[in-house]
């Protein structure tokens, strides 16, 4: 009996050891397996994105990718470069406005800089009652060179990290003065002129748009009855040439608020423009007639009586601006709207398109913050912003993202999709918010016609036009209806309002649609 007591024993000993020897085999090939380096999944940003997992996360290989600009081509005058070379913006906080002698004084010699105003003259806009900021364009005449104003653009940096003050001023941010166009740029060659936007002579003038007959739209027309200002930021003629212009019934008053006074803008029409594929530059002056008429012939006669259209000139007759022009078309427009006028603004261009710019300026908000706190003090007055999503997805199956300024918070993005297809247009960026039609283009073959595009008055005449920036002016269209019958609405009412009168049987890229053009 003791010997079978004593074999039992031994036994369930054995496997007493057996199991405890297996349980840490198993332990050690799970710590083994935990440690080995796994592929980091791109949604994973960091370690923290996943703290129930013990794994060792590797990015993941990047592409390499040549972030130098392509050299100068024969073109006279063109840039390689998305900035400026040697400009930068400074926002500067104060409790009142600053005098144009303390920028000239006191701020550009801190920055050993000049200071090279606007044409406007000191761009300053209250953000509260008791908090201006003011943006200050600075220049470094020797910076002429890519590699320079990289250069440049750290030592700035570095100097506005010391949080610099002049008693109650202080540096806020700083950013490069980044180029924008009126048409994106083209699929493989850096121009900033889109091969689906430029325009061409019509030969027949139609004599109205050929809208849809949507019950919601002849509802928001008639209800539209409280005064709407249109503030249109874009590219028009110079005043001479619009003196001779033949413009439609529809934009009778628009005449007077136009101003084509070249002293305004910042950029240099001679050394940057926008340009074909082939090299050469193009007019993009009237694209804010074209634009302008879109938007106005969306509100429909009757509604206008209540609408006041303002053409703002941001860009040169290339279709070339920059954000000091931009911002200076945006600060004056800002204290209007603190003081109750109803505004809807029109951004029909984009800033900052492509991926070529250096990778530490590449993604960074910061380095658009004189813009976007432009933007956002607009939208918080109760202005309502519209903006262009951007015209170069060239036909990609993932078209890029929205483009700056649409993609700000403030702003609702408006992209462009098929007249036939449930998709976006060949074009087209993708956005969040809305897709309108804004003319097909095809964009393998630049000599075919547009089947079918969009028109609107020239100074010379009619010209068929494609872009997402069409897109936008009809929806800010929309949005002056919007406004006109409910001026108490903000920009996040009037987008839930775009949204809702979408279409369900075309979702574009999954945007939502709004179906107006036969």
């Amino acid at each position: 009996m003791k010997q079978l007591l004593a074999k039992l024993l031994t036994t369930l000993a054995a496997a007493t050891g057996l199991v405890y020897f297996w349980n840490r085999r198993l332990d050690q090939r799970q710590r083994v397996a935990s440690s080995e380096r796994v592929e980091m999944p791109s949604s994973a940003t960091s370690l923290s994105a996943q703290p129930h997992k013990r794994t060792r996360l590797v990015p993941p290989v990047a592409r390499p990718r040549d972030n130098a600009p392509p050299p100068d081509s024969a073109e006279a005058g063109r840039t390689p470069f998305y900035f400026v070379p040697g400009e930068a913006l400074l926002t500067i906080e104060s409790a009142e406005p600053l005098a144009e002698s303390f920028l000239h004084e006191s701020v550009a010699p801190t920055f050993t800089a000049d200071y090279a105003p606007f044409g406007s003259g000191v761009v300053a806009y209250p953000v509260s009652s008791d908090r201006w900021l003011t943006v200050v364009r600075l220049r470094w005449p020797d910076d002429e060179s890519y590699e320079g104003s990289l250069a440049r653009f750290n030592a700035l940096e570095a100097k506005v990290n010391e949080q610099i003050r002049w008693g109650e001023a202080s540096v806020t941010t700083w950013m490069p003065n980044w180029l924008g166009a009126l048409a994106t740029s083209a699929p493989t060659d850096f121009v900033p002129g889109s091969p689906g936007a430029y325009p061409r002579p019509m030969a027949t003038p139609p004599q109205r748009l050929a809208l849809t007959d949507a019950p919601f739209l002849a509802a928001w027309r008639h209800a539209a009855h409280a005064p709407v200002t249109l503030a249109v930021l874009d590219g028009f003629p110079s005043e001479a040439a619009l003196q001779d212009a033949t413009l439609p019934a529809s934009m009778g008053g628009v005449r007077s608020t136009v101003r084509g006074d070249e002293r305004s803008l910042s950029v240099e029409t001679g050394r940057y423009y926008a340009s074909f594929r082939d090299g050469g530059p193009f007019g993009m002056g009237d694209h804010g007639l074209a634009t302008t008429w879109l938007a106005a012939e969306v509100i429909g006669d009757e509604a206008l009586t209540n609408v006041g259209i303002e053409a703002v000139r941001v860009a040169t007759e290339h279709g070339v601006c920059s954000a000091a022009d931009i911002i200076a078309g945006l600060a004056p427009l800002v204290p209007r709207a603190q003081q109750g006028e109803a505004l809807v603004v029109l951004l029909a261009f984009t800033i900052g398109m492509r991926d070529i710019i250096p990778p530490r300026l590449r993604l960074y908000e910061e380095h658009y913050e004189a813009l976007r706190l432009t933007c956002l003090a607009l939208n918080e007055a109760g202005a309502t912003l519209i903006g262009a999503a951007g015209n170069d997805a060239s036909g990609l199956q993932h078209p890029p993202r929205t483009r700056r300024p649409a993609v700000f918070r403030s702003v609702i993005e408006v992209t462009s999709g098929q007249l036939a297809q449930g998709d976006l247009a060949l074009y087209a960026n993708q956005a969040k918010a809305l897709a309108l039609f804004g003319g097909e283009a095809d964009l393998q073959n630049q000599i075919a016609d547009y089947l079918p595009a969009l028109y609107g008055p020239g100074a010379e005449g009619w010209r068929w036009w494609a872009g997402t920036s069409l897109s936008a002016a009809m929806a800010a269209g929309l949005a002056v209806l919007l406004r006109s019958g409910d001026p108490s609405l903000r920009m996040w009412d009037v987008r839930t309002q775009l949204r809702k009168v979408a279409t369900q049987s075309r979702n574009p890229g999954n945007v939502p649609y709004v179906d107006l053009v036969q």
